[in-house]
């Protein structure tokens, strides 16, 4: 397993600039899962971009819009699940009028098309504690953090490691693309998600500004290519909880080849005593 894991490695380095470093951090991880056994070879090395914990400053506009991810920040404890979907089919496509024509230079040898999903299912615990199932385009697979400890779940068992950084974090992906959305400007629309009355807010062609940055990495593609962004937000009944965050965007490469994002993140049981993450040994 080795020899794969460093050829693979390689391949994840090169991914890294194209992708920035958080999309292909729990594939990463995945390589340490699968090769993690073979005498300490593999180790979870990159380093996640677009995770930080501070809040992007809010318009005046979106005061009202930034208050479902304050709540975020402040409960002691949710549920949330993140999906992102990335894509490059092999085609080209003329630029829509409009958009800002891509460098020439920025282009990728993709050979085929290219899609990476990842799903990350966790419960999070005040100040820093997290129970998640990273799942979709590797193997699925679990790991605890706990403050400054961390574990991975092995075939033959639960190892400590390193505490990795969690991707796609409710507070980051809200706090990206939240705060720019101006809600008096919407028209709310009363709907239901998995039984719980929401209000629906959509925002088609909404600037991307460094939405992208934030979630993905400054200079990533999605950062430097894509410019707006179709953004759905439900809220709770009385808009001070999000329930559902769906976002999609696309842009193009300097040869005319698309480069397609799709974000959900879902949040559930906020401030419900029933979430918990407790060490696995």
């Amino acid at each position: 397993m080795r020899d794969a894991g460093q050829a693979k490695t390689g391949s994840l380095g090169r991914l890294a600039a194209v992708w920035g470093g958080l999309l292909v951090f729990v594939v990463t991880l995945a390589l340490t899962f699968a090769c993690g056994d073979d005498g300490g070879s593999s180790t979870v090395s990159p380093t996640p971009q677009g995770t930080s914990a501070a809040s992007p400053a809010a318009s005046p506009t979106s005061a009202v819009a930034a208050g479902p991810c304050q709540v975020l920040r402040d409960a002691e404890r949710y549920r949330f699940v993140s999906r992102a979907i990335i894509e490059s089919p092999e085609t080209t496509e003329n630029l829509p009028e409009g958009e800002p024509t891509p460098p020439p230079s920025l282009t990728r040898d993709f050979q085929g098309p290219f899609s990476l999903e990842y799903i990350v299912d966790a419960a999070f615990v005040s100040p820093g504690s997290f129970d998640v199932q990273i799942s979709g385009g590797v193997t699925p697979f679990r790991m605890i953090v706990i403050g400054s400890q961390g574990w991975i779940e092995f075939p033959e068992g639960w190892k400590a490691t390193e505490p990795p950084l969690i991707p796609y974090q409710a507070p980051t992906v809200c706090e990206a693309i939240v705060p720019g959305l101006d809600l008096s400007q919407a028209e709310a629309t009363e709907d239901e998600i998995d039984e719980l009355k929401t209000l629906h807010y959509s925002f088609p062609k909404a600037a991307a500004q460094q939405s992208l940055s934030k979630i993905f990495g400054a200079g990533s593609d999605m950062d430097l290519l894509i410019h707006t962004l179709d953004v759905d937000l439900w809220l709770s009944d009385d808009d001070e909880e999000l329930v559902r965050l769906e976002f999609q965007g696309k842009g193009l490469y300097g040869n005319g080849r698309p480069l397609m994002v799709h974000v959900v993140l879902d949040v559930r049981d906020i401030n419900d005593d029933n979430v918990k993450v407790e060490a696995p040994i």
